[in-house]
């Protein structure tokens, strides 16, 4: 039966928020950006790598990285992982807290990965066939949705300055969807900065992909358009024209000028918020269409336990694991405009489901926007589960039971509880 409960009941029962949206360091972020920055970060599109030295040039691979994450949102998808994880093992010593956190924001995306290469063409496009990026793949076995990644990560490389660590994977990922370019023979140049053109130009790349419009108006006209290539030109009028970018001083566009993080973040936040089409205006298309989406989960093994429907997804509680007598415990939302949320997923990689407690107690808001559910957070491998939002990564969360809400909007992690 479908338990539901006030908001105020809800907000009196979390009493240890686990982060606040300025707790990262804003020395440098720029006044105007301020609204738009923590809009961006509550969205959940900004890789936590880029959170900080604000007015530092943005890279050609860390842009690749944020418009995959920023593409992912759009569809419906994570991007980052609203709680990062890092795990320390006793006795075995500790993992790198760096090389753990973007392991996790690189799984985070894996299920929007999927779901892209079986709905959508490349970047000439042709269907995005499994075996042509991996010829060695054996077409009897099942396809896991989770291989995608594994192979665009490890196996698919159209840059030889490209590895599968830092933004390795997305810049693959951006490249075959066609968002980004190279610099010619077989390079990518990762750590150049990128330009205000190039930036123009991944930006309408982005927009459209997922069936952007430009309306129909007055095109800008800047003092510097003379210095604007050739191939960016209509790209710098279309993203202004939607009110992303602006040009500076509001004469000169500046197409050669560098990018800053800042920049680059404020505008992704203004391609969601001003342009004609965005998930904002629940008008793009889905990857995957509601029931369909449904149907993949039980056809894949998953067992439900659970289910809940909200005004905007349905919730799906079960066991994903065929076996008898081996358990992995999901919690999904599933939304009906299109778009698939795992919430749960960073607590089944540290090893805190597996073959242990399930969830239990799941509830949802009367008004549908929040979700709450308990567990009992195990030592089945030997570590405590240090956890943190993007705003927060200071607290260790040691085993016991904890009580979890989450905004189901954004699937962000919203607090925390230890109740036992």
């Amino acid at each position: 039966m479908k338990r539901l409960f006030s908001i105020f009941m809800l907000i009196t029962l979390f009493v240890l928020p686990i982060g606040k949206v300025n707790a990262y360091d804003l020395a440098g972020l720029s006044k105007w950006a301020e609204n738009d920055f923590a809009r961006a970060v509550s969205l959940g599109f900004v890789p936590s790598e880029l959170l900080g030295n604000w007015q530092g040039n943005i890279i050609r691979g860390e842009y690749a990285r944020l418009a995959l994450c920023f593409l992912a949102v759009q569809y419906g998808y994570t991007a980052v992982n609203s709680i990062q994880t890092n795990y320390v093992f006793k006795g075995r010593g500790a993992s790198d807290p760096e090389s753990t956190i973007k392991y996790f924001e690189w799984k985070a995306v894996e299920k929007f990965i999927a779901d892209y290469c079986e709905t959508k063409p490349d970047r000439e496009g042709n269907p995005i066939l499994f075996k042509n990026l991996n010829p060695n793949y054996n077409q009897d076995k099942p396809l896991f949705f989770s291989w995608w990644w594994d192979v665009i990560s490890h196996v698919y490389k159209p840059f030889s300055d490209v590895d599968y660590k830092d933004d390795g994977p997305y810049i693959n990922a951006a490249y075959l969807f066609g968002l980004v370019n190279g610099v010619g023979e077989g390079l990518y140049n990762p750590s150049a900065p990128i330009t205000r053109q190039e930036a123009a130009v991944l930006l309408m790349r982005v927009y459209s992909n997922y069936g952007g419009v430009v309306p129909d108006k007055e095109l800008k006209k800047f003092s510097d358009s003379d210095l604007i290539a050739g191939w960016a030109a209509s790209a710098v009028q279309e993203v202004t024209a939607i009110g992303v970018m602006q040009g500076k001083d509001n004469e000169t566009f500046d197409p050669l000028g560098y990018y800053t993080r800042e920049q680059a973040i404020v505008t992704f936040m203004r391609l969601y918020e001003n342009a004609p089409v965005s998930r904002k205006k629940a008008n793009i298309p889905p990857l995957v269409d509601y029931q369909s989406q449904i149907n993949n989960c039980l056809n894949n093994g998953f067992t439900v336990l659970e289910q809940y429907k909200t005004p905007s997804c349905t919730v799906l509680y079960g066991d994903n694991d065929p076996d008898p007598g081996v358990f992995d415990y999901c919690l999904y939302l599933i939304y009906h405009n299109g778009g698939f949320r795992d919430v749960t997923y960073f607590l089944r990689q540290n090893g805190a489901f597996i073959n242990a407690e399930p969830i239990y107690d799941i509830q949802i808001s009367k008004d549908g926007s929040r979700l709450s559910f308990k567990v009992y957070v195990t030592e089945d491998y030997n570590y405590f589960c240090y956890l943190g939002d993007l705003y927060n990564s200071n607290k260790v969360y040691e085993n016991g039971g904890y009580c979890f809400l989450l905004d189901i909007e954004t699937g962000k992690y919203l607090q925390i509880e230890k109740i036992s």
